[in-house]
C-alpha cells in the first residue's frame, strides 16, 4: 500500500480528520507568538514560513515539498478538502459543495475519514484534483467574461494586478517553453481549476514545486508590493493558483491519469468542542438563549447578575449563554461574574455557528431514520437536543428572565414518564386563543397542526429531558413542520407544535409573566379562568419574565427596581440606559402603518372576508408566478422572512 501525505493548510485551531494521510501544518508559524499544538509548523526545516503573507497556502506546500517523503503528496486547507465518495451531492456555481459544520459526521459523510477508500481512489491516479469550472458564469468586478485571462484580469486591483499577470506569463514564456502553450491554451479556455487542492504521484508534485516556485521567485525579482493592499499582496498566492492550473492541465495534455473530484468547503471549522461543549460534571447546566435581532446584549449582564444573587451557595452551575455575535469584552465580563461568585461556570455558544452546519446533523444523521430532513434555520430551543448532545437534561430560559429562587428546585423537580419537558402554561397565548379576532385559533389547528391548542406552553423557562427528546420526538408531527417550509414560526409556537401533549405543567412561578406592556396587561384576563386565578396566585416568582414594555417605560414595581438595580451595578448600565432610551424598545413608535390597519379592519384576522381575499390573492400570484419555475423559487425563499408574504404564499397553487 502506498504511502500518501495530504498536508493541511491551518492559520487557526481547527477540527480536522482523524485520519493518518493529512498532516496539518500551522503556517506563518514564523511570524506569529503562538504555535497551535498537535501539528507541524511550516518554520521548521527548510522552508519559506515568513512569506507567507504573500505565498498564502504556498508555505505549507513548500514545507511539505523539502520536508515530507512519500508515495503521493498533496496540499488542501483547513475548511477545504477533496471528496471521495461517490454522492448525489449539490454543487454551487464553483463546482464545490457547500457544508455546514467540520465535525464527525461531515467528515464521514465526505470520506475524510475512509482511509481505504482514499487509498484506492489515489492509488488509481496520478492526480487527484477538483472540478472544473465553467469561466463564462462566474462573477467578476468586471461582469462575467469569456476566457480564464479575461476572469483573471477582471479582477485587476481587486484581487491581482494585470501587470503581474502578465509577467508571469512572459516568465513561463522565457523560463519553461514545455509549459508555455499548455499555459496560453489554459488562459485562452473556458475552463478553470482553481484553490490549490490536488493529491499527485511524488515525481509529480516536486516537478509541480520545482516549476512554481522557482516562477514565483522569478516574479519576487520583478515586483515591487510597497503600495500592494492587504489582498493584493497576496500576489503569490494567487499567481500559484494559475501555475498549478497550468500543470495539471500539461499532465492531462500528455496523458497522465487525473480525476477530478468535487471539493467540500466547511462553512464553519471551529473546534467542536467550542461549538458543543461538554457538561461540568456536578454543575446544574443553564442555557440561556439570548439570539433575538432587537437584543442589546448587555442586558445579559442584569440577567446574569440576578441569577448568581439568588444561587444555592451549596451547589454549582454550568451557564451556557447562546448568543449571536456578542463582543468580546462583554464575554470577559460575564465570565469574570461567575468567577467572583466561584460556583458558576460561563459559557457561550455561537447560534450563527450552529445554524451553518448543525442542520447537516439533525437534517441528515439524527432523522435520517425518520425520513425527513430540516433545511430551515429553527429556534435554538428546539434543537438544543443535537447541540447539547453530551447533556441528558437542561434548563432553558430566555434572556428576558429576572431570577428571584434559585433554581435549584425546578432542576429536581421529576418530568412525567410521557413527558419530555418541564414548562408553565402560556397565559398571553391562551388569553389570545379566546380572542374572537385574534386569530391565533386557526393558526394553532391550521398552521401548527395542534390538536387542543389550550395545551400552550410557555417555552421561556423549561426543564428539557433531552436523552428522550432525541429519541422520542414525534415523527409525524416533525414530517409536517419540516414540510411547512413557507411558514415562519417563533421559538414558542414550534416547541408546541412539535411537542404537544408531552409537557409536564409546573406553576406561574417558574415563568411569570410581569405584564408591563399594556396589551398584555389588559390581554390577561381573557385567559381561561382557572388559568388566570393561578397566575394571580403567585405572590413569590422564582423567574419573572419582562417584556420589553418594561424596558420602555419602567413602571413602579418590584421588577422594574430590581432590574435597575442590578444594571446600575455593573459596568454596562450607561450602555442599557441608552439603548431602552432609544426607539429598539418603544412600542409606541412600532405601530402598524395606515394600510395594516385598514387590512386589519377591513379583512379581520380569522374571518372569512379575510381567507377569502387571501384566496383570490393567491391564485393571481400563481399565475404571476407558477410552481416550478425560477420566478417562484425567488419570491418562496425571499418571502419566508416576512410574515405577512409567508402566510399569503400558503394561498398560492
Amino acid at each position: 500500500m502506498a504511502e500518501i501525505k495530504i498536508a493541511v493548510a491551518c492559520h487557526k485551531p481547527s477540527e480536522l480528520p482523524d485520519n493518518p494521510m493529512y498532516c496539518p501544518v500551522q503556517v506563518g508559524a514564523a511570524l506569529v507568538k503562538t504555535r497551535m499544538p498537535s501539528m507541524a509548523h511550516d518554520d521548521e526545516g527548510e522552508n519559506i514560513s515568513a512569506k507567507n503573507g504573500s505565498y498564502c497556502e504556498l508555505t505549507a506546500q513548500y514545507w511539505a515539498w523539502k520536508n515530507l517523503d512519500a508515495d503521493y503528496l498533496g496540499l488542501c486547507h483547513y475548511r477545504r478538502f477533496l471528496t471521495f465518495p461517490e454522492g448525489d451531492f449539490k454543487l454551487d456555481s464553483r463546482k464545490q459543495i457547500q457544508a455546514g459544520i467540520l465535525d464527525a459526521y461531515n467528515m464521514d459523510r465526505f470520506g475524510l475519514l475512509d482511509e481505504r477508500l482514499m487509498h484506492q481512489v489515489i492509488e488509481d491516479n496520478d492526480c487527484v484534483v477538483g472540478e472544473l469550472e465553467d469561466i463564462t458564469g462566474l462573477y467578476t468586478p468586471r461582469g462575467k467574461q469569456k476566457t480564464v485571462y479575461q476572469h483573471w484580469a477582471a479582477h485587476d486591483r481587486d484581487l491581482i494586478n494585470r501587470h503581474d499577470l502578465d509577467k508571469l506569463i512572459e516568465l513561463v514564456d522565457e523560463f519553461y517553453p514545455q509549459y508555455a502553450n499548455d499555459m496560453h491554451e489554459y488562459l485562452a479556455g473556458k475552463q478553470f481549476l482553481g484553490y490549490n487542492c490536488f493529491v499527485m504521484r511524488h515525481e509529480l508534485f516536486d516537478q509541480l514545486c520545482s516549476f512554481e516556485f522557482d516562477v514565483l521567485e522569478k516574479l519576487e525579482d520583478r515586483t515591487e508590493l510597497t503600495n500592494y493592499n492587504q489582498m493584493r499582496t497576496r500576489i503569490y498566492g494567487f499567481m500559484a493558483e494559475i501555475l498549478y492550473s497550468v500543470y495539471v492541465y500539461h499532465l492531462e495534455k500528455t496523458g497522465h491519469k487525473v480525476k477530478h473530484v468535487p471539493l467540500v468547503y466547511f462553512n464553519e471549522t471551529d473546534p467542536v468542542v467550542s461549538l458543543s461543549p461538554a457538561p461540568i460534571e456536578g454543575a446544574i447546566p443553564v442555557v440561556i438563549n439570548a439570539v433575538d435581532d432587537l437584543l442589546d446584549q448587555s442586558i445579559l449582564d442584569v440577567t446574569l447578575r440576578s441569577f448568581i444573587e439568588t444561587c444555592n451557595t451549596n451547589s454549582s452551575y454550568d451557564v451556557i449563554i447562546v448568543q449571536n455575535g456578542m463582543s468580546a469584552y462583554l464575554k470577559d465580563k460575564l465570565i469574570a461574574q461567575g468567577k467572583e461568585a466561584g460556583n458558576v461556570s460561563v459559557r457561550f455558544i455561537d447560534a450563527a455557528k450552529i445554524n451553518v452546519g448543525l442542520y447537516d446533523r439533525v437534517g441528515y444523521a439524527e432523522t435520517k431514520r425518520r425520513g425527513i430532513s430540516l433545511v430551515r434555520t429553527i429556534d435554538i430551543e428546539a434543537l438544543l437536543p443535537w447541540v447539547l448532545h453530551k447533556y441528558s437534561r437542561v434548563i432553558s430560559v430566555e434572556w428576558h428572565a429576572l431570577f428571584l429562587r434559585a433554581i435549584d428546585e425546578l432542576w429536581q423537580t421529576r418530568v412525567g414518564d410521557d413527558a419530555v419537558l418541564i414548562a408553565s402554561r402560556s397565559l398571553i397565548d391562551l388569553a389570545r386563543l379566546n380572542e374572537a379576532l385574534d386569530g391565533l385559533y386557526l393558526h394553532a389547528r391550521r398552521d401548527m397542526h395542534m390538536e387542543d391548542p389550550y395545551r400552550f406552553f410557555d417555552s421561556s423557562v423549561m426543564l428539557l429531558e433531552l436523552d428522550r427528546m432525541r429519541v422520542d420526538s414525534d415523527k409525524e408531527k416533525i414530517v409536517a413542520l419540516a414540510k411547512e417550509s413557507h411558514y415562519l414560526m417563533g421559538a414558542n409556537e414550534l416547541m408546541n407544535s412539535i411537542y404537544e401533549g408531552r409537557v409536564s405543567y409546573c406553576g406561574f412561578d417558574w415563568s411569570y409573566p410581569t405584564l408591563s406592556e399594556k396589551w398584555r396587561k389588559n390581554l390577561a384576563p381573557a385567559a381561561p379562568l382557572s388559568v388566570y386565578r393561578d397566575y394571580q396566585s403567585v405572590s413569590e416568582p422564582a423567574v419573572a419574565q419582562y417584556d420589553r414594555g418594561m424596558l420602555a417605560s419602567p413602571l413602579s414595581d418590584e421588577y422594574s427596581s430590581l432590574f435597575w438595580r442590578l444594571a446600575r451595578g455593573g459596568a454596562f448600565y450607561e450602555q442599557i440606559l441608552f439603548t431602552c432610551a432609544s426607539d429598539k424598545y418603544q412600542p409606541i413608535k412600532n405601530k402598524k402603518s395606515g394600510v395594516m390597519k385598514a387590512i386589519g379592519t377591513l379583512f379581520p384576522a380569522g374571518s372569512d372576508k379575510r381567507r377569502v381575499s387571501a384566496d383570490i390573492a393567491g391564485s393571481v400570484l400563481s399565475v404571476m408566478y407558477p410552481e416550478g419555475t425560477k420566478r417562484r423559487e425567488k419570491i418562496e425563499k425571499t418571502w419566508t422572512s416576512d410574515r405577512l408574504k409567508s402566510r399569503l404564499l400558503k394561498h398560492m397553487k
